[in-house]
């Protein structure tokens, strides 16, 4: 299936914003070679600089390890996404980071992983005993 992807200098993807969206990539790269990303309910968002009430945030069915500035979308602090695309992030990872982002006006980078160790604590009936 093909994707409708931003373009720096296209569809009024700014310079600043192309430059959040390489560097958020990278981070997306780094993450994952570094094994952060154990599933694909898994996200890092970014506040965009020049427009600090929109983010960029992954779109669901991209591995970290795909992630592009292209395939990264734009999304509104009240969880709308504000970019013609074809690409959907997640609902629970929009929902969560538009309302940390939105709670948090100084923060501008924000990650939620569900680590492998984490989930399995969390299912187990007395949870972590020390």
């Amino acid at each position: 299936m093909a994707h409708s992807r931003a373009v720096v200098g296209a569809r009024g993807v700014d310079e600043v914003e192309g430059r959040a969206r390489i560097e958020l990539a990278a981070a997306f790269r780094i993450a994952h070679q570094r094994g952060w990303n154990d599933g694909p309910t898994n996200h890092i968002t970014f506040r965009l600089p020049s427009t600090p009430g929109e983010f960029l945030i992954n779109s669901q069915g991209i591995g970290w390890d795909e992630v592009s500035a292209s395939t990264l979308v734009r999304a509104d602090l009240s969880g709308n996404v504000v970019e013609k695309t074809d690409l959907t992030p997640g609902p629970a990872g929009l929902n969560f980071h538009s309302a940390v982002l939105a709670a948090r006006p100084e923060i501008a980078c924000t990650m939620h992983i569900h680590a492998a160790s984490g989930v399995v604590i969390s299912a187990l009936k007395k949870g972590l005993m020390i």
